[in-house]
């Protein structure tokens, strides 16, 4: 605890004044598919009491593990998204110089995952956005529904779209990312990233969602300007410097430990220092021997690190 501020409320906490600072930068929306799911089950459609008994439930959730399977592989290759619900859509959506809108949230990139059918107001909107270019991608097996209904020639238009063959094929088509980190050269599927803005000054959080391995990886962002790590154990920060500046983009190298996370901040009003790599070093804080007794002091408290433990007669967690 740093001045009166926990680890885990100082993780969004960077700039210890609010818990979120900023908006975070997402420009990809998926479509998300809960009409198609209602059009596959119906309302009670067997007469089965037990809901979860009826024999489209085995089949919709296959469905559903794809779709969150989808949504998986788009994270861990660093592309981080919103989901559309097609109901705030209706209300609130309108498409403006070739993006999407949604109230304050607007995306140049739109997917259309594995879907049966959509809202007309979606559809309108889909074909207003294609038409002012943005980028509009379609999975294969296009919808064939309107509302529930079949209306296949409301999506002639898909066919001069970007169409993947299947949801596997949908990363292929995507634009460059705001955040690339890589290991040996290739996305590291075990560091997951969100990055914010607020105003001229960007924050980054990193984690190593990996609880046995370290992983090296080279952190490359569009957004450049001096670096700061930002330490949430003892709040204390940092500066850094980058591995490489051109092309609007910069990067650095991390070693990320099992289950480590990191907070940068990106300052778009100064220039970032440039130098060849170092590996960081840490100071140790506190070093525990022997056997302790501990209880928690706080609830819901968010930790990234971990620990193991043994209790008598129980078996060691982690």
């Amino acid at each position: 605890m740093v001045a009166g501020i926990p680890y885990g409320g100082r993780l969004f906490r960077p700039a210890f004044r609010h818990p979120f600072p900023g908006q975070a930068v997402r420009h990809i929306a998926v479509v998300h598919p809960m009409s198609t799911v209602w059009c596959r089950l119906g309302c009670d459609p067997h007469g089965n009491p037990v809901r979860n008994n009826e024999r489209d439930i085995p089949g919709l959730d296959a469905y559903g593990y794809r779709f969150n399977d989808l949504l998986r592989t788009l994270s861990r290759q660093h592309y981080d998204v919103d989901l559309l619900d097609e109901t705030l859509l209706a209300r609130y959506g309108s498409v403006n110089d070739g993006r999407l809108v949604l109230k304050n949230a607007s995306y140049d990139v739109v997917i259309v995952p594995e879907i049966d059918s959509l809202y007309g107001t979606t559809v309108s909107l889909l074909m207003s956005f294609a038409g002012q270019k943005g980028k509009l991608i379609v999975t294969k097996p296009l919808p064939t529904m309107v509302e529930g209904r079949q209306a296949p020639e409301a999506f002639r238009f898909f066919g001069n779209l970007d169409v993947a063959e299947n949801q596997d094929a949908i990363v292929s088509l995507l634009p460059a990312r705001d955040v690339s980190v890589t290991e040996q050269g290739t996305e590291c599927p075990a560091i997951l990233y969100q990055l914010r803005m607020d105003g001229q000054q960007w924050y980054l959080f990193l984690v190593n969602n990996d609880r046995e391995h370290a992983h090296v990886v080279d952190v490359t962002t569009s957004c450049v300007g001096s670096l700061t790590l930002l330490d949430p154990l003892t709040g204390e920060k940092r500066d850094m410097a980058v591995r490489q500046v051109g092309e609007g983009k910069m990067s650095w190298r991390v070693q990320a430990d099992p289950c480590s996370s990191f907070v940068y901040l990106i300052n778009r009003e100064t220039a970032p220092m440039t130098e060849a790599w170092v590996p960081a070093v840490w100071s140790l804080v506190e070093k525990l021997g022997g056997q302790w007794n501990g209880r928690r002091d706080r609830d819901n408290v968010l930790t990234l690190d971990m620990c193991s433990w043994i209790l008598p007669g129980k078996s060691l967690r982690r």
